[in-house]
């Protein structure tokens, strides 16, 4: 893959801030893979152009706002088969101008928390709603149909008694007749004296897709223990539970927090067409917190079996799984 993005803009920078503005630039040639049970079954090239600018005005008080953001993107996708190894054909070329307008706000308040993402140090996290909304028409260039350009978010996250904190949000984007995509996520943590007990939820619904678009499930993407890329399809179903225990911070050049976990995953990916079951795996994993580093990474190495399978999956990472 070959890519080349810019971006500027003027954010929001302050919860007093009115006004932001910003454009992005994204060149790209990539090839497409797609794959069935772990393996790849046809791949093609994709050309890509994707230019946009906006501005966004804000009302209201610090964490009580409402805003209105305008925006147009440029988007020109070409696609060319690569002879055998192409056995789906492409999506059809497509080149879009679309204005787009916007409508989001936010209730929201401020809270510190730790364990939660980070180990040991103290986040800031939010409680309240945000949501949104917009839409726009995508006006053909040259060869293009026309298409539409829709979306919609919901995220209500609150805090309970015992340390307790549910993160929930929805997310629905759409060009009407085609590449209709729903995503629901949860994520609940309950913190205790030396570890947190963490589940996440999350489902993707997709209908109408590009043959360009596939759900992928496997170790690398949250179904730890099989194949990466192991369950594909338009539908996507995914639930984790792990107990993090924490140990304390080692002085070794730099202060290391110390964390191991212990998991179940479960979930699979599919098409309408397909049996579904859930796949089952286990394991257990190492968690290294630097917290003096510039965003205080966390490496991540967990070990997974299938449940009812063979085989054994090991998993990098430089954040918690969820």
């Amino acid at each position: 893959m070959k890519a080349l993005a810019a971006n500027i803009s003027l954010p929001l920078y302050s919860p007093d801030s009115k006004w932001s503005t910003g454009s992005t630039l994204y060149v790209a040639e990539q090839t497409i893979r797609l794959f069935e049970d772990g393996d790849e079954v046809s791949r093609f090239e994709k050309d890509q152009i994707l230019a946009s600018a906006f501005v966004k005005r804000s009302f209201g008080k610090r964490f009580h706002k409402r805003n209105v953001k305008l925006k147009l993107k440029y988007n020109e996708a070409d696609y060319s088969p690569l002879g055998s190894a192409t056995t789906t054909p492409p999506p059809r070329d497509q080149a879009n101008i679309t204005p787009i307008i916007g409508f989001s706000t936010e209730d929201i308040r401020w809270v510190k928390n730790t364990y939660i993402d980070k180990m040991g140090i103290v986040e800031d996290d939010w409680l309240g709603v945000r949501s949104g909304a917009s839409g726009g028409y995508g006006i053909p260039v040259g060869d293009g149909f026309e298409l539409w350009d829709v979306g919609g978010y919901v995220a209500p996250n609150f805090a309970f008694r015992w340390e307790q904190l549910l993160l929930m949000s929805a997310v629905a984007t759409s060009e009407i007749v085609r590449n209709t995509i729903v995503v629901g996520k949860i994520r609940y943590y309950k913190k205790f004296e030396h570890h947190t007990v963490a589940l996440h939820a999350k489902t993707k619904l997709g209908y109408e897709l590009d043959s360009s678009r596939q759900f992928q499930l496997g170790a690398d993407s949250g179904l730890r223990g099989y194949p990466a890329r192991k369950f594909t399809g338009d539908k996507l179903l995914l639930f984790n539970l792990e107990d993090r225990q924490f140990w304390g911070t080692i002085p070794w050049g730099m202060k290391i927090a110390v964390g191991t976990v212990v998991f179940v995953d479960t979930g699979n990916a599919w098409t309408d067409n397909a049996d579904f079951d859930m796949k089952w795996s286990a394991g257990g994993g190492i968690r290294l917190g630097f917290s003096n580093l510039p965003k205080q990474p966390i490496f991540r190495m967990d070990f997974g079996s299938p449940i009812a399978a063979d085989g054994f999956a090991i998993t990098l990472g430089t954040e918690q799984q969820f």
